[in-house]
């Protein structure tokens, strides 16, 4: 399927800029197939997948390989053997040292290879100059009333009148803009959400009207207008033409300022990742925000 080859695909990428990363003597023909019983350690890398559909643990972890390596085989992984910290969590993409034995455990991992972040990604260099970059999350009001007035979301107005002060370059607002839930709960809305909305960008078309600033708008999956469904592109581009330097991004996106790249995501990720993550070490919010960050 077209799944299935994408996701093949970001395998061998991935696992192509890890080794030229980690300049190691292993060519990515060269990878091991987990699935053949070997006497020496080999280097090979996959997908971690669960051979489950409740929590993944231990003992229910198995390792997906790519076509070019292993033909997409399923390994069962025995982790126990490592001796430095690890964790592992579903789809998370890796390069692993160890050896199939043959006692009808799997792959027995010795250690997890990981590349340093700063040559794992773009080799551009940010520009001389600097930018101040604004990021605020909804949803930005509690009642909207059907006047629609300037102060129809308080806390919106409270981060562009900062944004505005800040003379920033970049702001990004994570919606919900009309939170779905929030209304389901009573919240008061006396205004069509389509109108809802192009207030919104009312107000930060007076923004972009006097300051310099770029608006990235993300949208939620809790929006009123959405459907729903994560990951999904921007939902708001028929409701209204678009003010100048106001752009609605996917969710998730990526986008490059001054040759930095910034990725946007407006889901709780670090909850999803721990919900089935299986690891160890004394800081766990750290690591799972560092095993984010490696997965690019």
């Amino acid at each position: 399927s077209e799944k299935a080859a994408w996701l093949n695909s970001r395998l061998d990428a991935f696992t192509r800029r890890c080794l030229e990363a980690l300049e190691v003597p292993v060519k990515f023909e060269d990878l091991g197939n987990p699935g053949h019983v070997s006497d020496q350690s080999v280097l090979t890398a996959g997908r971690i997948v669960s051979d489950n559909d409740v929590r993944m643990t231990g003992q229910s972890m198995l390792l997906e390989v790519s076509r070019a390596v292993g033909g997409g085989v399923r390994v069962p992984l025995d982790i126990f053997g490592i001796a430095e910290p690890a964790s592992f969590f579903p789809g998370q993409l890796l390069l692993l040292e160890g050896r199939n034995d043959g006692d009808g455990r799997g792959f027995h991992v010795k250690r997890v290879l990981k590349a340093p972040v700063e040559k794992m990604f773009s080799k551009a260099r940010p520009s001389s100059e600097g930018f101040t970059a604004v990021c605020a999350a909804g949803p930005f009001s509690t009642t909207v009333d059907a006047d629609m007035t300037s102060g129809a979301f308080p806390a919106l107005e409270a981060v562009l009148e900062k944004t505005f002060d800040l003379n920033a370059d970049i702001l990004v607002l994570f919606g919900p803009f009309l939170d779905l839930e929030a209304v389901k709960d009573g919240m008061t809305v006396r205004a069509e959400p389509e109108a809802v909305y192009r207030h919104v960008l009312e107000r930060l078309a007076i923004l972009t009207a006097n300051a310099p600033t770029q608006v990235f708008l993300v949208p939620s999956a809790s929006d009123v207008l959405s459907d729903g469904i994560f990951p999904h592109g921007a939902y708001l581009n028929d409701i209204a033409q678009l003010p100048s330097r106001v752009r609605i991004v996917s969710n998730p996106s990526t986008v490059m300022i001054n040759n930095i790249p910034m990725a946007f995501v407006n889901i709780d990720v670090l909850f999803h990742i721990g919900a089935d993550e299986v690891g160890s070490g004394q800081d766990r919010l750290a690591r799972l925000c560092q095993d984010l960050v490696d997965q690019g």
